[in-house]
């Protein structure tokens, strides 16, 4: 087994068409893929659950430090491509349309300003999870 430090990630972010794009220095990504659950229960299921899968979509969070010399063009309510990666030299991960849904930023004085971007698939996107190999 090869296991990475996750060191050397990465974010890039570009307009929805792929163009446009910039790097932060964000410290963290997240990506929560999940499933909208139809329950699908009836007098004929036995009294047990039954369901189909729905709409699909991902959750991204994005936090990192506020850089004064390469400051964010994202506007929340915006289409951004969002480029998700484990290792500079290794594969992307994820690539996906995502809709801004909040930009935050907070200040703490041990740890400086940070931002955390949070966003919403739009479309489509690849779901599974990559095996990765370095």
């Amino acid at each position: 087994m090869a296991f990475v430090s996750g060191k050397s990630g990465f974010v890039t972010l570009f307009d929805e068409n792929g163009t446009g794009g910039g790097v932060w220095p964000f410290k963290r990504w997240r990506k929560k893929n999940r499933t909208k659950i139809l329950s699908r229960n009836n007098f004929r299921s036995g009294g047990k659950d039954e369901s189909v899968a729905g709409f699909q979509g991902c959750d991204i969070v994005l936090e990192g430090p506020y850089d004064t010399a390469n400051p964010m063009f994202l506007q929340d309510g915006e289409l951004y491509l969002a480029v998700l990666g484990i290792e500079d030299s290794g594969p992307t991960l994820f690539s996906v349309v995502i809709r801004v849904e909040s930009i935050e930023m907070d200040n703490d004085a041990e740890d400086g300003p940070m931002w955390v971007v949070t966003g919403q698939s739009h479309g489509d996107f690849d779901s599974t999870v990559p095996q990765l190999t370095f």
